[in-house]
């Protein structure tokens, strides 16, 4: 009788374990087709401007952050300001796709190495400064602030931000260019652009913090 309960008890242990595991290869399967249904040419546009949006308010939320650690532990926290980066990332995320799109299809011709270098060099010394006075632009327009203003603050801070972007983009980059797939290279640069989005807002509002943490 003993032998026969235990036997009992062990096949459905058994029935139990394969129930189990077809349920997780289920959920396994499911979460392998709904990435590559993210990152498949139909739906990838989607994919990498949500991915950018999000990570450059993100950016702007461990920034805020570290202000107020470093200067202010009151300050409120500023949502307008996030709501900036958030506009600016939605027509900036845009461009990032098609520049890519648009870097694989025209450097095509010479070795792999000829090629890198091309694309690094395009990257560094066309869209570089491009994106960077598009940044402050942008922002500045959100801000409120005006044209004259917003001159001042490029003249001021782009240059440094464009060092900083030689700094380092060029290696990052160089892995991109060399090993990641063309449809994957955005979302690499999503992933390796959020300590670059917190030196953004940092780069930004800079100023304005230690203006508002000086005593009147």
């Amino acid at each position: 009788m003993y032998l026969f309960i235990s036997k009992k008890v062990h096949i459905t242990s058994i029935k139990q374990f394969f129930n189990f595991s077809k349920r997780y290869l289920s959920i396994q399967q499911t979460a392998v087709q709904a990435y590559k249904n993210l990152f498949n040419s139909k739906y990838l546009f989607y994919t990498n401007t949500a991915i950018y949006i999000f990570l450059c308010c993100t950016g702007d939320c461990i920034q805020q952050q570290l202000e107020k650690y470093l200067h202010n532990k009151n300050a409120p926290y500023n949502f307008k300001r996030t709501g900036c980066m958030l506009l600016y990332a939605i027509f900036a995320a845009p461009i990032n796709h098609f520049w890519y799109i648009g870097l694989d299809k025209l450097i095509v011709k010479g070795s792999i190495h000829a090629i890198v270098g091309k694309k690094l060099l395009a990257d560094q010394l066309v869209f570089a400064p491009f994106i960077i006075g598009y940044f402050f632009l942008m922002m500045g327009y959100l801000e409120n602030q005006t044209m004259k203003e917003t001159q001042e603050e490029i003249k001021e801070k782009a240059l440094t931000v464009y060092l900083a972007d030689c700094c380092v983009w060029p290696p990052i980059q160089t892995i991109n260019f060399y090993l990641i797939p063309s449809h994957m290279r955005l979302l690499y640069i999503n992933v390796s652009t959020l300590c670059w989005n917190i030196f953004l807002s940092y780069s930004k509002h800079k100023e304005r913090k230690l203006k508002e943490s000086i005593p009147q």
